[in-house]
């Protein structure tokens, strides 16, 4: 028998600089909080209704930093899903 296949999604965290993007990113995917700065993809493999789905994550605003924009572009087109992460405490 042949192995089923396992979906993967691109994840994208967008938000401005500081508001804890990787942070978030780090406690989806080790259980653990890191205050200081992590790579920009994480990778994690979860179950949902008994089917394994690959997730992985990026932190799009660093990508813009990092990259040239139009691997960043091809990112976002091909992203799954988006999160934003705000302060609510920070009125800019």
């Amino acid at each position: 028998t042949t192995e089923p296949s396992i979906e993967s999604y691109l994840i994208t965290m967008l938000g401005v600089d500081g508001v804890g993007k990787k942070s978030i990113t780090k406690l989806f995917t080790t259980q653990a909080f890191q205050v200081e700065a992590q790579n920009i993809f994480k990778k994690k493999t979860i179950i949902v209704d008994n089917n394994a789905l690959n997730i992985d994550i990026i932190d799009g605003v660093a990508m813009t930093h990092e990259d040239d924009k139009y691997r960043w572009w091809s990112i976002v087109q091909d992203s799954s899903a988006f999160l934003i992460v705000f302060s609510v405490t920070d009125p800019n």
